[in-house]
């Protein structure tokens, strides 16, 4: 099934077409240099548009980063998801945070 998810995925984060190959090392890189991540979402906002919704995640994220051996956390982050009209997630990225 989790090639089924790539078939449609078009953009993740900076990553464009992305394969199983690339977010397999994208993924792999993020688990040698941090454990314990969390995210805590404080709140979502759909838009619903002709030819795709857009789901905004307002999130902190919360990881232990190896190297220096201490607790981290980004707060405010916005993730957009958009997805097509089937469902399928098209795209994942973070947006700015300036308005």
């Amino acid at each position: 099934m989790n090639f089924i998810l790539i078939i449609f995925l078009h953009t993740y984060y900076d990553i464009l077409q992305p394969n199983y190959d690339k977010l397999k090392e994208r993924f792999e890189h993020l688990w040698s240099i941090t454990s314990d991540a969390s995210n805590n979402i404080k709140s979502y906002t759909v838009n619903r548009y002709d030819a795709y919704t857009e789901v905004i995640v307002l999130l902190d994220f919360s990881f232990f980063a190896l190297k220096s051996q201490e607790y981290k956390t980004k707060t405010d982050i916005r993730v957009a998801f958009n997805f097509d009209k089937n469902g399928n997630i098209t795209s994942i990225f973070e947006q700015n945070n300036e308005n």
